[in-house]
């Protein structure tokens, strides 16, 4: 795993309750030092360099998660970790889904942008606090998902920008 901030963590918490051991990187010392007090498993470096994917064992992986909170950092362990082995899945965290032609063209698996997962899980819980049968609404959900995350498709640019306290047009 790359990348072994809160998304990192949590993925490790679930690894570990399903008894999959797992290597995690991470460049912050401070994050790193906090977690070998606790973890044997989470190594100080950076994975965009594929001497260090070598090296924690890629090449033997049977997948790697690329959780790093940077899409231009995850786009240069994803090509580095192409050039060391093409057959290992690839998971990429991003922001939103505004690259997920170009990491899917590098040769990621699966992009899961955090936007729309935030998203599909509040629409979910408001369709079921307003009374839709969670059936229907996992439904919902299951169909955004497989036809590739097109739900945010038709927003309106920057309106997270226009939602912030403080925020107008002139950008004052």
């Amino acid at each position: 795993m790359c990348g072994y901030g809160r998304v990192g963590q949590s993925i490790g918490r679930f690894l570990r309750s399903e008894h999959h051991d797992f290597v995690a990187l991470d460049y912050d010392p401070e994050r790193i030092q906090e977690a070998a007090k606790v973890e044997s498993c989470v190594h100080y470096g950076d994975a965009r360099r594929g001497d260090l994917l070598r090296a924690v064992g890629l090449d033997r992986a049977r997948l790697l998660v690329i959780a790093v909170d940077d899409t231009d950092v995850a786009m240069c362990v994803l090509k580095e970790a192409r050039l060391i082995t093409i057959d290992v899945p690839i998971l990429v965290r991003t922001r939103d889904d505004s690259l997920l032609v170009e990491l899917k063209a590098a040769g990621a698996t699966e992009v899961v942008p955090e936007l729309l997962e935030s998203s599909l899980m509040l629409a979910s819980h408001a369709l079921i606090l307003l009374g839709i049968p969670e059936r229907a609404v996992r439904h919902r959900v299951d169909e955004v998902r497989h036809n590739r995350y097109h739900l945010l498709d038709g927003c309106l640019e920057n309106a997270d920008a226009r939602e912030t306290p403080g925020f107008n047009r002139e950008g004052e």
